[in-house]
């Protein structure tokens, strides 16, 4: 449900929903390599599905630009798979929102 409501509800804008995204499973779930220094942050390349759920939020703002520029055989790049996703945790939507409480 948390991952919904980033996707759906969260931001202004298509950066600051992967923002968000990415700060749940870097910081909060430690996706990535471990053991490496901790100021080299890796590049997440999302599931084809998230980053189709952004371009249809956002259409006009740019989304899917880069989506294609990294290439998961690229240095400091961490593929998130559904798995990744699926044992995440992630953060309740606020009771704020209507559409997800």
């Amino acid at each position: 449900m948390g991952l919904q409501h980033i996707l759906e509800h969260h931001g202004t804008n298509v950066f600051d929903v992967y923002r968000r995204i990415f700060q749940v499973l870097w910081f909060d779930n430690k996706i990535g390599p471990s053991g490496t220094d901790p100021e080299k942050v890796p590049t997440y390349v999302y599931p084809d599905d998230v980053c189709a759920v952004v371009r249809i939020r956002f259409p006009h703002s740019g989304a899917g630009k880069r989506d294609d520029s990294f290439s998961e055989h690229d240095e400091g790049v961490v593929v998130v798979t559904w798995q990744h996703i699926r044992t995440a945790k992630w953060p309740k939507p606020p009771k704020s929102c209507r559409l997800c409480a």
